[in-house]
C-alpha cells in the first residue's frame, strides 16, 4: 500500500524510515486532497468506514469491529483467499465456476521489498487496530472452515485448483504481461475464442480491476432503473 499509493510523497521518507517512527511522520505530514483518502494508519478500518479521528481510539475500533461482524456474515482473508471462496460458495449455494478467478493485480517480484523484523514489528504496533480486525476475522474464518470440515476443504481446494489450471489452458495466450505506471503489475492476455460465451468468460477472468469496477457500476445503474 505504501508503494502503490506513493505514500513516500506524503511522508517524505521510504517505508523503512517511516517504520522507525510512524507517529512522527504521520503527525507532521500535510496531505493534499488526493492523499486525504489514505489514512497512513489502520488503513483497513479506514476503508471500512472508521472516521480518521477515531483510527487510534481503542474503544471506537472495537465498536467498529463489532459493527462489521454484525453486517457481514463472512469476511474473506487474503492469505487464505481460496479457502474463503470455498466457504462463500457453500454459503451462497454456488458452484466452482462462480468463484473461479485469475490473479490480475499482483506486483511483479522485483517490485516486492522485504522488510526487517524490526520494521514489521513497528508497523504491526502502529496498525494495532487493523491487527485486531485481522485477527478477529481470521479466527472467525477458521471457525467456519472447521465447521465446513478440513478434509472436505482439502478435497474442494484440489478440485478448485484443477479448474483454475484448466481455465488458464483454455483462456490464456502465453505468459503474464506487465502493465501499470511506476508500479509494475502482472496481467494476463486472453485468447480469442471461437465461442462468444467462452470469449466472455476469458475476458472476464483477465479483466483489469478498474475495468471490472466499471462493469459492476453499469450493472448497478441498470438494476436501480428497474
Amino acid at each position: 500500500m505504501y508503494k502503490y499509493y506513493k505514500l513516500s510523497n506524503r511522508f517524505g521518507v521510504n517505508i523503512r524510515q517511516f517504520a522507525k517512527n510512524p507517529l512522527k511522520y504521520f503527525l507532521k505530514s500535510k496531505p493534499d486532497s488526493k492523499m486525504l483518502r489514505q489514512s497512513g494508519v489502520n488503513p483497513m478500518l479506514f476503508d471500512l468506514g472508521l472516521k480518521k479521528k477515531y483510527l487510534r481510539d481503542a474503544n471506537r475500533i472495537k465498536r467498529k469491529i463489532r459493527e462489521i461482524e454484525n453486517n457481514f456474515k463472512l469476511v474473506l482473508i487474503v492469505e487464505y483467499f481460496d479457502e474463503s471462496l470455498i466457504v462463500l460458495k457453500d454459503m451462497m449455494c454456488w458452484d466452482f465456476m462462480d468463484i473461479a478467478y485469475f490473479t490480475v493485480n499482483a506486483r511483479t517480484e522485483d517490485e516486492i521489498e522485504e522488510l526487517s523484523q524490526e520494521s514489521k514489528d513497528n508497523l504491526t504496533a502502529w496498525n494495532e487496530g487493523d491487527m485486531l480486525l485481522y485477527n478477529h476475522f481470521n479466527k472467525s474464518l477458521w471457525k467456519k472452515i472447521e465447521e465446513f470440515g478440513f478434509e472436505r476443504m482439502k478435497s474442494e481446494l484440489e478440485i478448485f485448483h484443477l479448474l483454475i489450471d484448466r481455465l488458464k489452458e483454455i483462456c490464456l495466450n502465453g505468459d503474464k504481461h506487465i502493465h501499470g505506471g511506476k508500479t509494475k503489475i502482472l496481467k494476463y492476455e486472453a485468447k480469442r475464442m471461437p465461442s462468444s460465451e467462452d470469449n466472455y468468460l476469458c475476458k472476464s477472468l483477465t479483466r483489469k480491476p478498474q475495468e471490472y469496477l466499471e462493469v459492476l457500476r453499469k450493472k448497478m445503474k441498470r438494476m436501480y432503473r428497474i
